[in-house]
């Protein structure tokens, strides 16, 4: 993985001047120093065909991580005049005068030693609350146009075939009292050819409709990117320095440490219109099974005939849809900022009369942001697994079938 790095230079040199009396007692530099501290990203890429992958859905993110370090470091301009009380002859005005970055923190370790665990699980809350939220709107995506012409055109011969079998199995039922059991073998089978053939273009309409439907342009992948982010925080402040700046005066101030820890969870919510396969086309035809009086209907090919209907909709309407994938992005900041200062003079103050200040002591933020991404993590939850809503209940009645079924068998064998 290539890695580019950038330098940067932190500053840390500072001065003052003493002057009495109009004389010059010269520049002092009691701190000349600097600091370097180094950027990097270090990542994989790009993807080939990239764009095309993002356009389709797919996950072109690679792996990467790197630290970056923000600094602002804003210089002081203090200056005080007073004068002597005691002097003989006196002393006229007296003035001190600081120059440069006089605030001072060296360059912070930064261990990150802060737990991702609240963070990480806060993410993950909101990043499956999204996924059911984009759940539901597809569920409202799917259930209208050519997608309610398309089910109609399955549902309608579908339910005149289930109306046929019941109907075939009611006048098994009524012609239960015939002589000998050879006759009402013979009337269960010749019965039976009878509704089958009938049958056949209604099972010709939903095969044709179901891969009309798969050759459709309404059948394509759908998906919408979704996320889920979780932070924490802390914080806290010391006592950074007490600086003795020269001629009786002390500048203190106090540093305040945060850290935060940001994790992100993202993906694509996808669904793609493969449907699944079409087993009616397997070469079964009702008119080519004749039942005994005891199995008055193949019941296992009517309940994968209809059961099937139902996966093939569901399949690409409600189908089981998850995210296809999921990536990470883990974020941690630690930063150091001055704060609360205060200039003092802690000389005698029976020798001094003081005067006035002009005060800018400067301001210094010391942040560093490291992060990781991983294109490919497992979010430790299950996937959702969706239903069209009423397509259940639409092929319930196979149980009234079920209860039909046995009934006649019951009337059948008196």
């Amino acid at each position: 993985m290539p890695t580019k790095t950038q330098r940067q230079r932190i500053d840390y040199r500072y001065s003052y001047n003493y002057q009495a009396d109009g004389f010059d007692y010269g520049t002092i530099t009691p701190r000349a120093t600097q600091f370097v501290v180094d950027d990097f990203v270090t990542q994989h890429g790009p993807v080939a065909g990239w764009r095309k992958i993002i356009a389709d859905g797919g996950n072109a993110t690679t792996p990467a991580s790197g630290e970056k370090w923000t600094v602002v470091n804003v210089p002081c301009a203090l200056a005080h005049w007073w004068q002597y009380k005691y002097t003989n002859p006196p002393i006229g005005r007296v003035q001190l005068k600081l120059d440069g970055y006089l605030l001072y923190l060296g360059v912070p370790t930064f261990n990150f030693g802060m737990a991702d665990t609240h963070a990480n699980n806060q993410a993950l809350t909101r990043y499956f609350s999204n996924l059911s939220k984009v759940e539901t709107s597809f569920k409202g995506m799917v259930a209208a146009g050519e997608l309610a012409e398309s089910l109609r055109m399955i549902k309608h011969p579908a339910m005149a075939l289930r109306r046929g079998v019941g109907e075939y199995l009611r006048f098994v039922k009524r012609h239960r009292n015939m002589s000998t059991k050879r006759a009402r073998i013979k009337a269960v089978a010749d019965t039976w050819l009878e509704y089958s053939f009938g049958w056949l273009p209604l099972i010709n309409d939903i095969d044709g409709a179901i891969s009309a439907f798969y050759a459709s342009d309404g059948v394509k992948a759908i998906f919408e990117m979704v996320k889920g982010s979780g932070r924490e925080r802390s914080s806290q402040q010391s006592l950074a320095s007490d600086l003795d700046v020269g001629a009786g005066y002390k500048f203190a101030y106090d540093v305040t440490s945060e850290e935060e820890v940001f994790v992100q969870y993202y993906g694509i919510y996808q669904s793609h219109g493969n449907g699944v396969p079409n087993s009616h086309t397997y070469g079964f035809r009702p008119s080519e099974f004749v039942p005994t009086l005891w199995e008055l209907i193949p019941y296992s090919f009517l309940v994968d005939y209809f059961t099937n209907i139902g996966d093939i909709v569901s399949s690409w309407s409600y189908r089981f849809i998850g995210p296809s994938w999921t990536a990470k992005l883990v974020r941690r900041e630690a930063l150091q900022k001055t704060s609360n200062f205060n200039y003092r003079f802690t000389g005698d103050t029976n020798t001094y009369d003081h005067g006035t200040t002009s005060s800018n002591p400067g301001y210094l933020l010391l942040k560093k942001v490291a992060f990781t991404r991983n294109p490919s993590v497992e979010p430790g939850v299950p996937s959702f697994e969706l239903q069209c809503p009423g397509m259940g209940s639409q092929w319930a009645n196979l149980v009234a079938l079920g209860v039909s079924l046995a009934s006649a068998r019951k009337a059948l064998s008196r």
